[in-house]
């Protein structure tokens, strides 16, 4: 699994698209005497109509090129730059899709916090779990997540995770953890790293401190859709006043859905104990 397959894809003919999927709203008290079946869940059947935007990445073709020369030096500089504007493509669509799950696994970590924890938020504290540097720590803080996730989806346990390059390794000191290499040929910069239990484990380099317990969107099922226009990408050759430039043109959009998106929580990560005080701190020092 790679992290752009954690979101449900989505291929489409045209620039818009209507997804239709099942939202459990509530729990309804149907008045049993046995407690066991008094409460029945409430599905609904939701539909949402989604626009696709166009993203467009470009590059321009280096003046040996434009000279008709590249047999001179051995190299097919616009097939280089091409795999350079997919590379580029691939990075800004794991960005969009870590920034969702950053967004509503925040939203929905903050819940858990206490009353003095959301005061001292409007002063920009945020709370961190300390993991004291130990691989067993920060698994038992993704079981836990994963159990939340469970009883508030009713879709089953979390089985990704995205983690930080610094706690990745210490994770992956844990005797269940099993490592995978790394594709060098892959495209992605937020890669596999391995698994533990029934998580995947991906490692964000860009991100520091923090770490994305989520579950997979399903069919027919609130959370993450990477929707995308069939013919993309699209390959153009586009005229400047500096030369040529090639484009890479796609039809795509990366939506959530689901009136209140339970799948995803995020949690701040701190090798030491932390707490506003550690806060003020590091703030005056």
């Amino acid at each position: 699994m790679t992290f752009l397959e954690t979101c449900k894809r989505i291929v489409v003919e045209g620039s818009h698209a209507e997804i239709q999927f099942l939202n459990p709203s509530s729990f309804v008290d149907s008045g049993g005497e046995d407690l066991h079946t008094r409460s029945s869940l409430v599905v609904e059947t939701s539909r949402k109509f989604v626009e696709l935007q166009t993203y467009q990445v470009t590059a321009r073709v280096p003046l040996i090129e434009q000279l008709e020369i590249p047999g001179l030096v051995g190299i097919d500089s616009k097939e280089n730059l091409l795999g350079i504007l997919y590379r580029e493509r691939q990075a800004q669509q794991e960005k969009a899709l870590m920034k969702i799950y950053v967004e509503e696994g925040e939203k929905e970590s903050s819940k858990s916090w206490n009353l003095l924890q959301r005061i001292l938020n409007r002063f920009g504290y945020v709370p961190k779990f300390c993991h004291k540097n130990l691989s067993e720590q920060i698994l038992k803080k993704m079981v836990e997540n994963s159990e939340q996730i469970s009883s508030k989806t009713h879709t089953g346990p979390a089985n990704f995770a995205v983690i930080s390059h610094k706690e990745f390794y210490i994770l992956s000191s844990h005797p269940e953890f099993v490592k995978t290499e790394r594709d060098s040929m892959s495209m992605a910069q937020i890669y596999s790293g391995g698994k533990i239990r029934n998580f995947t484990v991906f490692v964000d380099p860009r991100s520091q401190g923090r770490l994305i317990v989520g579950s997979t969107t399903k069919e027919n099922e609130p959370g993450v859709y990477f929707i995308e226009n069939a013919a993309s990408p699209e390959k153009t050759e586009l005229t400047s006043s500096e030369g040529p430039v090639l484009a890479l043109r796609s039809r795509q959009c990366i939506v959530n859905l689901g009136e209140e998106n339970r799948k995803y929580t995020c949690i701040h990560l701190s090798e030491k104990r932390y707490n506003f005080f550690s806060y003020i701190w590091q703030k005056i020092k």
